[in-house]
């Protein structure tokens, strides 16, 4: 029965809602599974032989002691499902991952990056830290970018501003967000859509260039204005 409803899962690709469905019976399923194999091992074993018992009880404590942390990714995901927060499309961000949602589990989630890459998160890492998460962001791409020897934030801001807006693979009328890190004040993090996922190499690679080059630039003094000469006698 488990084999056909698993299969049967496999096959529908467009309701959502049956899927989620059969998913749920399939860990019904496997519970129910594991608990017949646990009575008919239980029936098994002959009057007086308490010590296998004993020692199926030690090997299930080594063996859930060894897969801990899947036990953690489980309780994750219950998490995640539960606040629906994270679902299929959208762009979630944290620490060391940020990509669009492709597909999520008990124990883990599935993330496209801005390189194309796929990223398997455990769920444990999406509930145990701070994480943004944007609805319809697919092209979103966040950046850290550490500026050091300016000591005047309200420059930088602006000059993370423009970079961005200036740069030809940011989406435009994008609204980009530029925050600084209130831990280490050199480091600031910037986030804005580019025009797909895989500009953001040439994004990143350009980005830090056009911060220092309008960092550095001055603005000409504005050229004194001649005294009158006296009229000649």
């Amino acid at each position: 029965m488990l084999f056909v409803v698993e299969r049967a899962r496999s096959w529908i690709t467009t309701n959502i809602a049956l899927r989620r469905v059969l998913g749920g019976l399939v860990f019904v399923l496997r519970i129910a599974g594991a608990g017949i194999l646990l009575a008919i091992v239980l029936e098994l074993i002959p009057e007086g032989q308490d010590w296998i018992l004993w020692a199926l009880v030690v090997i299930a404590v080594v063996i859930g002691w060894s897969v801990r942390d899947l036990f953690a990714d489980l309780v994750a995901g219950g998490v995640i499902a539960a606040e629906r927060r994270v679902k299929k499309g959208v762009w979630v961000s944290g620490d060391g991952f940020q990509g669009t949602v492709e597909g999520r589990s008990l124990r883990a989630n599935w993330l496209r990056d801005g390189q194309g890459h796929r990223l398997t998160v455990p769920n444990r890492a999406m509930v145990g830290a701070p994480m943004v998460y944007d609805v319809g962001a697919d092209a979103e791409h966040e950046v850290v970018v550490r500026l050091e020897g300016y000591d005047d934030a309200g420059r930088v801001r602006i000059a993370l501003t423009d970079a961005i807006l200036s740069s030809p693979w940011v989406l435009a009328g994008a609204n980009p967000v530029v925050l600084r890190d209130p831990a280490d004040p050199v480091v600031w993090r910037v986030r804005t859509k580019l025009l797909e996922p895989r500009f953001s190499v040439h994004f990143e690679g350009e980005l830090l260039e056009r911060v220092e080059d309008l960092l550095r630039y001055e603005p000409e003094q504005g050229s004194r204005i001649p005294s009158e000469v006296p009229p000649e006698t």
